[in-house]
């Protein structure tokens, strides 16, 4: 049975917060990076505010231009930081690298979830890929948001800290 498109859900991803997560995505380029989202939810609507994006300070060493390996004790930190602010792990957020020759305007960047993803994480987690591609000498990145586990779903970001009304 297929699944019905849900509605549009709102993720509040401050524009400042984002400016630095991808400024860290294209540091790490051409390796992948990683980070967990903090936030909360309002009430009980689907609206994520996207509070903080904690990155270990290890990801590095678990990260190659084609895969990043999460570590249980990652989530583990996350939970806690989580805690301490009063938020929750929403999900977590990581970047498909490509350089000039692995993409063409037939071939664009993938942005969509590896099967490694979709096993990662239970239904309904918020799941970030950054895809961060090197054009003309020049980085660039683009975040898409979708929820796991492959659950076909449309979804609107704003870069500010208001939840916006339902139209």
């Amino acid at each position: 049975m297929a699944r019905r498109i849900r509605r549009v859900e709102t993720i509040v991803w401050p524009a400042a917060l984002k400016r630095r997560w991808h400024a860290a995505a294209r540091a790490a380029w051409p390796r992948e990076h990683y980070g967990i989202l903090l936030g909360r939810r309002i009430d009980a609507t689907s609206a994520a505010v996207i509070e903080e994006i904690w990155s270990p300070p290890d990801v590095a060493e678990h990260a190659t231009d084609a895969w990043i390996a999460p570590r249980a004790e990652w989530m583990a930190e996350a939970a806690h930081i989580a805690e301490d602010e009063g938020w929750r792990v929403l999900g977590d957020i990581h970047t498909h690298p490509y350089r000039e020759h692995e993409y063409s305007h037939m071939l664009p960047p993938d942005r969509t979830m590896s099967e490694g993803d979709v096993r990662y994480w239970a239904e309904g987690a918020l799941v970030g890929i950054t895809v961060v591609w090197s054009y003309r000498g020049r980085l660039r990145a683009s975040t898409w948001f979708c929820r796991a586990p492959g659950e076909v779903a449309m979804m609107e970001w704003r870069s500010n800290a208001r939840i916006c009304p339902k139209r």
